[in-house]
């Protein structure tokens, strides 16, 4: 087969030594448990290792990152990490709402990521992290993955140069050893902006242009380069590019 599900680490590295995909199955959102904590251990079952907890807006856990309110963890949602954190789910807290995020880190054991979330303070959008979040994320051991959606990388003219100052920026504030990848590509219609729900405050309508040298998963062979030129070294492009994720799954999928 040219793909496996893989629910270890050691099973991603079997892949890569075959030639494999390592495909890790990943919620967006928990809206699917209603109110069962029980739908959780059934996800786990199936293979799903990291999640997260709400996609935008509100649901049962708390709210998402374009709700107004801001409410944060509903008392069922902190149930929910709980149980995420004895089966060793990894939680994710891109689309998350700002109070969500940090209830849900406070209440986390073991790394928590940012799978696809920037810098706020290099392009503004709700979608992107403060400083106070990178540094939570980061406090619990967790990686932040650079994601490569036009408007979360730049305002103006998105290009690959500009996401590389996202790592820049998450280097220098807390170390290049918690950045990762999460580019996010994806090729979506109009029937699907309007069943996703997405904003055109930060959403531009579709079809979307990916930004200049990493518009495709075959750039993602650019990535390296840019990091290298950027100022980083070898062993933490290596990282980035994929050894510090693992060494948050090896942690929370052997706990």
């Amino acid at each position: 087969p040219l793909a496996c599900v893989a629910t270890s680490v050691d099973d991603i590295e079997r892949a890569h030594a075959s030639g494999q995909l390592a495909v890790v199955l990943h919620l967006q959102g928990l809206s699917a448990t209603g109110n069962s904590l029980d739908a959780l251990d059934l996800f786990h079952a199936a293979g799903v290792r990291v999640t997260q907890l709400t996609y935008k807006f509100r649901n049962q856990l708390g709210d998402g990152c374009l709700e107004p309110s801001d409410s944060g963890l509903s008392e069922f949602g902190r149930r929910v990490v709980r149980r995420l954190n004895k089966l060793g789910t990894v939680i994710d807290i891109s689309h998350a709402g700002a109070r969500t995020s940090l209830q849900a880190i406070d209440c986390a054991e073991g790394p928590v990521v940012a799978s696809h979330s920037n810098a706020k303070a290099i392009c503004e959008s709700p979608r992107n992290l403060p400083d106070e979040h990178i540094r939570a994320v980061v406090g619990t051991g967790g990686v932040i993955g650079l994601c490569a959606f036009p408007s979360f990388v730049s305002e103006d003219g998105p290009s690959l140069e500009k996401l590389a100052e996202h790592a820049v920026y998450i280097a220098e504030l807390v170390g290049p050893a918690h950045i990762g990848l999460g580019l996010d590509f994806s090729d979506e219609d109009e029937d699907d902006y309007l069943y996703y729900g997405y904003d055109e405050r930060y959403y531009p309508r579709p079809p979307w242009t990916w930004p200049t040298g990493i518009a495709s998963p075959s750039d993602t062979a650019n990535l390296p380069g840019a990091l290298l030129r950027a100022g980083f070294g070898a062993s933490e492009v290596a990282g980035i590019m994929g050894g510090n994720l693992l060494r948050v799954f090896r942690e929370r999928w052997r706990s």
